[in-house]
């Protein structure tokens, strides 16, 4: 384990991106959008944060991509509610999730409104049939596929953000327990990636019209999937990025973005990334940079 290992183990729960504390990710019951503006708040470019928590776990990165971009931020994101056209039961309220319905609803209402360039779904890939559908199925591609053909007639470009590989144990409790052996935390790319399945949204999304961004280059190598980067904790939990991880890669967030909206001249070799050479080994004498 680094000595500089940041968040340490005992911080890494709460090192949660600004919207999931600020109110700005909306709770179970809430139907209205809150008011939450990112990014440059000036520009009249705007583009839109639009999921369930693994959207607002991006935060930190679109909204910094957002000011170096000079774009204005629409931030709506709803615990537990997938950006898709699908029906839903939410399995803590013990009925359908009306509520993901309405919300979602609002959503496209007010991008009708706002007029965004851009609108960025993230989900979750690790719902259960518990919710009534399983990711990956024709019912969840049908699903991603009816949002983007909606956002897109109301005019904006969409683009989907790819799963993030999915840990089968809580990350920081299993590197407590293999202090000098980190190794034995990191997730073999096969078993943290679903591969057909990303195979299969990116067909349907392209299909639709939107664009599919496979993030699994900036948490992967070819073989396994990194818990630690350098000196950085990747993960908060079993599911959900740290946010100083989003933060640091909110520079290849910007690239993306700016090719996508045409900002900036699309690249013949890949984004500069994080490097994943080294998945869950030894820290580097310093930081990478200031990640703080």
């Amino acid at each position: 384990m680094p000595a500089n290992l940041t968040p340490s183990l005992s911080a890494a729960n709460a090192d949660d991106p600004p919207d999931f504390v600020d109110g700005c990710l909306d709770s179970y019951l809430a139907t209205a959008l809150e008011s939450c503006d990112f990014g440059d708040t000036s520009s009249p470019t705007s583009v839109v944060l639009f999921g369930d928590s693994h959207a607002a776990m991006w935060f930190s990165a679109v909204d910094g991509a957002a000011h170096q971009l000079e774009l204005s931020l629409f931030n709506w994101t709803k615990a537990t509610c997938p950006p898709l056209m699908i029906p839903i039961i939410s399995p803590v309220l013990g009925r359908n999730f009306v509520e993901c319905d309405e919300w979602r609803q609002n959503v496209l209402d007010r991008i009708a409104q706002v007029h965004p360039a851009l609108v960025i779904l993230g989900v979750a890939r690790h719902y259960t049939d518990i919710y009534g559908f399983t990711p990956y199925s024709s019912q969840w591609l049908r699903g991603m596929s009816a949002m983007i053909t909606a956002i897109r007639r109301l005019g904006p470009q969409v683009l989907v953000v790819g799963p993030v590989p999915k840990p089968p144990f809580d990350v920081p409790g299993c590197l407590s327990v293999h202090l000098t052996t980190a190794t034995a935390c990191t997730v073999p790319l096969h078993q943290g990636i679903n591969e057909a399945g990303l195979a299969a949204e990116r067909s349907a999304v392209t299909a639709a019209g939107g664009t599919y961004f496979d993030v699994s280059p900036w948490l992967c190598t070819t073989t396994t999937c990194a818990v630690i980067v350098d000196n950085l904790l990747v993960y908060r939990d079993d599911n959900h990025l740290t946010d100083t991880y989003v933060t640091y890669l909110a520079p290849a967030m910007t690239d993306e973005l700016g090719i996508v909206l045409g900002l900036r001249p699309p690249t013949p070799t890949p984004t500069p990334t994080p490097t994943t050479s080294r998945p869950a080994t030894v820290a580097p004498p310093s930081p990478p940079h200031d990640s703080g």
